[in-house]
């Protein structure tokens, strides 16, 4: 139980978003110092971790750790710094001038000479979804990271390949960002005059009464859609959707020419605790659908928020201090500025690192970076693309992950997925021995389809569905089709390796899994 706390990451439970959003409470609290008796920096980390903050600004994480009596070691946050501002060499810089290099750059440089130095021919990078702190995404990346140096065989991150995780900004307070200072897009919190500040905050009870409107005014619809998702977690087979994916497999399996890997077809269990929370299921609907207007009001301008901070790591927004070119902006002027957009452009320029195998995990969100990552750095070799319970739409992959994959054979792709009822039936707020049945059912992905993006067409769906991407494999080109494979995990199947989760049952329990792991992927 005591490894299973230290491992277990920020969960991204529905219900979580909806209280937290709330109550809008941002802990911000700073550990003790480094200099405390027993402490000591943990700067290899350092070398292994990417922390970007809202705005596409990088952070330097600064960890310490002591050595505690059962030999594991016990991590803590001791705060974010930002790096300094490079100077520019010219009151008036011209385009193409060049900058000083900043302290930015030598901690990329710090990160490609780790990755010469090690023994790892992979690269091995994991992308966390929404709902995560950078603090606690950090933070978690260090304890797997130190797990790893003690050479046990459960955390072998490094047998993978050099593990470098990238901890952005999708924290549930995006909501109250959203409302107070995004306009169409733009921020303006950091405007130039008092009167941009005064616009958004005049403004903000206008979005703000305009976000419950539609709350309430969509109740209807969204009650609808979860009433049609509740029976069909109780009995799916009814259902028009689920019997032609069950034709698909089917047919998939007795037609191996057509060349897609795909998991058999979904069993439904027949058990007494599943009859019982059948039961549960409908009785408790009329309280769960109360917090609807809360989760459309609130639920929308959050995703929103998701996106941008994921738009701004590559491209940086402009937080009112920008001179031409930005302090993270290299010698080419019209170059991306977002941190993470830097990193991959000197990885992608390195004549030997650039040639690299690369292994790209994302889980939920992180789907929707990394399709960005592979779309606009296609030189380099990505060997190994994993998605997990992935937020990104099944177009979306197919416009940016698709065409990478045709002119390259040798790159697989894996999309990892929950049972169908698992997918439909997940409590949002399940504690060990309680569960809150007070939200609408369905995992995440569930509540994006149904109320946070209203996809137009069945191919705008998320990706990570297991059904909905069966439905939409006819849609891979038959080129790439061998290369692909379709996991979807058993209901309640038997963990071999606790506390490691190998057979997910919530959206959230990917990233408590072995997801450095091939076996992981694998049918």
């Amino acid at each position: 139980m005591q490894r299973l706390l230290l491992y277990r990451g920020v969960r991204c439970r529905p219900l979580t978003l909806v209280l937290a959003l709330t109550l809008s409470i941002l802990c911000c609290t700073r550990l003790a110092p480094a200099s405390e008796k027993g402490w000591e920096i943990y700067s290899k980390a350092q070398q292994h971790i990417i922390v970007i903050a809202g705005g596409g600004v990088p952070k330097r994480p600064v960890l310490i750790r002591r050595k505690i009596s059962n030999g594991a070691w016990e991590l803590k946050l001791l705060r974010l710094d930002d790096f300094p501002k490079a100077k520019i060499k010219s009151e008036t810089p011209v385009a193409g001038q060049i900058i000083e290099p900043n302290s930015y750059q030598a901690y990329i440089d710090g990160i490609l000479a780790g990755i010469r130095e090690s023994k790892n021919h992979h690269i091995f990078f994991f992308i966390h979804g929404g709902m995560n702190s950078t603090s606690g995404a950090a933070l978690r990346a260090a304890r797997l990271l130190s797990d790893d140096e003690s050479g046990g065989s459960d955390f072998d991150l490094s047998n993978t390949g050099y593990p470098i995780f990238i901890c952005w900004d999708s924290y549930f307070t995006g909501y109250f960002e959203q409302v107070t200072w995004v306009r169409a897009g733009h921020s303006e919190r950091y405007g130039q005059s008092t009167g941009h500040s005064l616009y958004a905050l005049t403004t903000m009870p206008f979005h703000l009464l305009a976000d419950v409107g539609r709350g309430f005014t969509r109740f209807p619809a969204e009650l609808s859609e979860f009433v049609h998702n509740d029976v069909y977690s109780i009995d799916p087979y009814p259902y028009s959707e689920f019997v032609a994916m069950q034709n698909e497999i089917r047919y998939l399996k007795s037609h191996p020419e057509v060349g897609l890997h795909i998991s058999d077809t979904p069993t439904i269990p027949e058990t007494l605790q599943r009859k019982a929370e059948n039961v549960q299921t409908g009785l408790l609907y009329p309280i769960r659908t109360l917090s609807l207007p809360v989760i459309d009001s609130i639920g929308v301008g959050a995703w929103e928020n998701m996106l941008r901070h994921v738009d701004t790591m590559f491209d940086r927004a402009d937080t009112g201090t920008r001179r031409h070119p930005t302090p993270v902006e290299q010698t080419v002027v019209n170059d991306q500025t977002g941190a993470l957009a830097i990193f991959f452009s000197r990885l992608q320029a390195d004549a030997d690192l650039g040639n690299r195998p690369i292994i790209l995990v994302g889980h939920s969100m992180g789907a929707i970076v990394g399709n960005r990552i592979v779309s606009a750095y296609p030189r380099l070799h990505f060997s190994r693309i994993v998605y997990m319970g992935a937020a990104c739409s099944f177009r979306d992959f197919q416009a940016q992950v698709i065409p990478y994959m045709i002119y390259h054979h040798e790159t697989k792709f894996f999309n990892l997925s929950l049972h169908p009822l698992c997918e439909a039936g997940e409590v949002a707020l399940s504690p060990q021995h309680l569960k809150l049945d007070i939200a609408p059912r369905g995992s995440l992905l569930v509540w994006l389809d149904n109320i946070f993006t209203g996809p137009p067409s069945e191919d705008e769906r998320r990706l990570g569905i297991f059904q909905s991407t069966i439905l939409a494999s006819h849609n891979f080109p038959e080129k790439v089709r061998p290369q692909i494979t379709l996991k979807c995990f058993d209901f309640n199947g038997n963990e071999p390796n606790p506390p490691l989760i190998w057979h997910p049952q919530h959206h959230a329990d990917f990233a408590d899994g072995p997801f450095w792991n091939p076996d992981y992927w694998r049918l």
